[in-house]
């Protein structure tokens, strides 16, 4: 849907509103004017008849987010070989499965895998500002402007510098703050996008119902989703156990690992906390389904090393408790259990991959359909393709234009 959306009305309303407009106006609440540059460029070059090119781009960022996430494990003590092994595997097997293919939902780990880089970058004990401060902060604000959502990490950057008494090097790390505030007062105050507007428009205000047990209810599906396909309370009480095994064994160990740790942290319970207050009552009681991939996608970058430390650490205090159990041994079963359980995982994986495919492929589908009709230049040009579901913001009009310039 999100797709249609700048295909759609965004391309329609740039000759009224301007080249900045097209990329600066709000998509819901989120800049997203990197994402829609790139959208249009491959559009423009590749066409929209096959979603390969898009499907290469995710996977190509996808090797960038899997590098940073190695990095981070072997940054919080985790056994290099066991991140190299494990790094890939929340991408290519794991619940959060659209990630691997559809760009809307891998940009929330993209950007924030930038910010992770920013953060690695201010991580030198010196007061003055270098090369790689500026260089990681100039990575953030790249991310803030592909996908503004991203921004929640920057203040947890800037006050670990803050905490130092790093004066210059937190103003630094604060300026893609900065520019997602200076886009607030601006752009963000026009209105979306799309031709329909947001949930408060049409009757249904999201901002309602709000309370604790939302926040819990959430939280809780979302971090037991990091690891199955299906929110399940058990699961999630052992992510729980597991992840505080990992800060347990990092409360004693040196400023580093402690200080990544203890920041992905903060920024996971703020991304929860903004997940829930913007989509809670929406998914929890209104669809009444589970978090969407992407907001899961975010807390298993962030929480999951963590975790694996603390399978790592645990595992070695039994084969240093038990003579007759080699350190090998308990590598070889720590593997194995994590490979089972993501195999498990991995039907769930499939009909959920199964019923996403039939919903793209109908939707091509249909798109070709009103594509190849002879008598499309007949049809109500403000008249949506799909009918009654308005969200795939995409009309008559827009088919036609976009056989005009040769990308359907």
């Amino acid at each position: 849907m999100d797709d249609w959306v700048v295909f759609g009305s965004r391309l329609d309303q740039k000759s009224q509103f301007g080249f900045d407009d097209f990329f600066l106006r709000r998509h819901n609440e989120h800049l997203i004017g990197g994402l829609v540059l790139w959208n249009v460029g491959l559009g423009a070059v590749f066409g929209l008849k096959s979603y390969t090119p898009w499907v290469i781009s995710v996977v190509i960022a996808n090797i960038l987010v899997v590098w940073v996430v190695r990095k981070y494990m072997t940054r919080l003590g985790v056994n290099p070989l066991l991140a190299a092994i494990t790094s890939p595997i929340f991408l290519l097997l794991s619940p959060v499965g659209t990630l691997s293919y559809w760009s809307f939902d891998q940009v929330f780990i993209f950007t924030l895998a930038l910010n992770l880089i920013h953060f690695g970058m201010t991580s030198h004990s010196a007061k003055e500002i270098a090369a790689r401060d500026l260089f990681g902060a100039l990575l953030s604000c790249v991310g803030v402007f592909i996908f503004s959502v991203s921004v929640i990490t920057i203040p947890v950057i800037a006050f670990v510098q803050i905490w130092h008494r790093r004066w210059l090097r937190a103003f630094v790390a604060s300026t893609p703050l900065a520019l997602y505030v200076a886009w607030t007062f601006t752009y963000k105050n026009r209105l979306p996008s799309t031709r329909w507007l947001d949930g408060t428009s049409r009757g249904v205000n999201p901002l309602d119902d709000r309370d604790l047990a939302l926040f819990f209810s959430f939280g809780w599906k979302l971090i037991s989703r990091t690891v199955w396909p299906n929110s399940n309370p058990v699961v999630f009480v052992l992510v729980l156990l597991i992840l505080g095994v990992g800060v347990w064994y990092l409360r004693l160990d040196s400023s580093g690992p402690r200080s990544a740790a203890f920041a992905a942290i903060t920024v996971a319970v703020v991304y929860v906390g903004g997940f829930t207050w913007s989509r809670g009552v929406f998914t929890d009681r209104i669809m009444r389904v589970d978090p969407p991939d992407r907001y899961v996608a975010v807390l298993a970058l962030l929480l999951l090393p963590i975790c694996l430390l603390g399978i790592q650490e645990f595992t070695k205090s039994l084969s240093r408790g038990r003579e007759n159990l080699s350190s090998s041994v308990v590598r070889t079963i720590a593997l194995t259990s994590i490979a089972l359980f993501t195999a498990l995982t991995l039907h769930q994986r499939f009909d959920q991959d199964e019923r996403i495919s039939g919903f793209a492929l109908g939707s091509k589908a249909r798109v070709f359909e009103v594509a190849n009709d002879p008598n499309i230049g007949t049809f109500p040009a403000d008249q949506f393709v799909f009918g009654s579901a308005w969200p795939t913001d995409l009309t008559f009009g827009d088919i036609v234009r976009l056989k005009r310039v040769g990308w359907l």
